[in-house]
């Protein structure tokens, strides 16, 4: 048995509410423990820092590295500020798993960009840590996401197959588990999520986001409009494939122009919508749909997802308990991954293509990827 390593994982999402901050104990393979989790929310300052890091607001590249720092030193402080809440030494913890934000995705280009100071946490927090976990990804022909598959997988051994973990974040990803094979897993990015709906409510309410679900539950679908929408390129495209957060926002501005109401029933329609055609690209209809993420909250993205699709569709939390550390878990789990030098993205996940690297010819076990740079304290 390999030796168990603790790890904390960070993740600051494309949703840029704040930062995720988890702990887990792992063997690379199997799941120890996972009972502390705490979210820490960004003050309006840092958000709207973000927010124009994202939408490519900044005049120079000094304005970036100083928005790099002001997120650096938040995943600083909050990491300290975890370690102290639960009572931990910095001693017993092995490595951090650091995520960063990611502030530009395009894999075809073999472009991403996930800001942070790895060094700076490494240092200031005297922890080794583990970032960067998508270059490697994208260098060896993959699209550097998802990459929390392998954690699902970890996460839900003992579960009755098939089923899909659906993480509804800032955009909407899947991951296919059939069994315990993980070569066997399948995941894509099937659709927008969170981003374009928390976006819109913001601009029209000044509020963050749909609670609930209480406004799109008021709204009435375009049809139209959505179905138009589903005949992009993206929904016929085959996996492995990722979305940036912002790629699809263009062809949403007729949606936009609907009352609000409409125009996040509409939104959230899509997404289930787009999850039934992601389905035909899977080799089992599953049992279940376990949703993660933020979107797990918005009842009428659940009601829409489980009507559409007709598969039973619950929420994270009736299975485990801290379902909103998920994905920090998962880096974290990631980070030990990569101390073990273990794969943590395989060819139906990412599409890693390693094969175009090696000097001879590869196994089928061998066709995954190592991903992560170590930063030491």
């Amino acid at each position: 048995m390999n030796k168990i390593k603790t790890a904390i994982g960070l993740m600051s999402g494309t949703s840029m509410d704040g930062i995720d901050v988890a702990l887990i104990k792992s063997d690379g393979k199997n799941i120890i423990s996972r009972d502390k989790f705490i979210y820490y929310p960004y003050s309006t300052k840092t958000r709207n820092i973000i927010k124009k890091l994202i939408n490519n607001k900044f005049s120079s590249l000094l304005e970036i590295k100083e928005a790099e720092l002001e997120i650096t030193k938040k995943h600083i402080e909050f990491t300290l500020q975890f370690i102290k809440e639960y009572n931990l030494s910095t001693k017993e913890i092995d490595i951090i798993g650091f995520h960063g934000h990611t502030v530009i995705h395009n894999p075809d280009k073999k472009i991403t960009w996930q800001i942070g100071n790895a060094q700076m946490l490494a240092s200031e927090t005297g922890i080794d840590v583990v970032a960067d976990f998508r270059i490697k990804d994208i260098v060896l022909g993959g699209n550097g996401a998802p990459l929390v598959p392998i954690y699902h997988k970890a996460l839900f051994q003992d579960y009755s197959k098939p089923i899909i973990v659906l993480n509804i974040g800032g955009v909407s990803n899947l991951t296919y588990i059939e069994n315990n094979n993980e070569n066997d897993l399948i995941a894509f990015d099937v659709c927008f999520g969170n981003a374009p709906i928390d976006d819109l409510v913001f601009k029209k309410t000044g509020m963050h986001f749909d609670l609930d679900g209480k406004l799109s539950k008021k709204g009435k679908i375009n049809l139209d409009l959505a179905h138009r929408f589903l005949t992009l390129d993206y929904f016929k495209k085959k996996a492995p494939k990722s979305l940036d957060r912002n790629q699809l926002y263009k062809s949403l501005e007729k949606i936009k122009k609907l009352k609000l109401e409409n125009a996040l029933a509409t939104m959230c329609y899509i997404i289930a919508k787009a999850l039934e055609i992601s389905l035909k690209q899977l080799p089992k209809c599953p049992k279940e749909i376990i949703v993660c993420g933020g979107g797990r909250k918005n009842t009428t993205i659940m009601n829409l997802i489980s009507d559409v699709t007709k598969i039973k569709t619950i929420s994270v939390e009736e299975i485990i308990n801290n379902g909103g550390g998920v994905e920090a878990e998962a880096f974290a789990f990631l980070a030990i991954r990569n101390l073990m030098e273990l794969p943590i993205s395989f060819k139906k996940t990412t599409g890693v293509l390693p094969e175009k690297h090696a000097a001879q010819p590869l196994k089928a076990e061998d066709f995954s990827s190592c991903g992560g740079v170590f930063y030491r304290a």
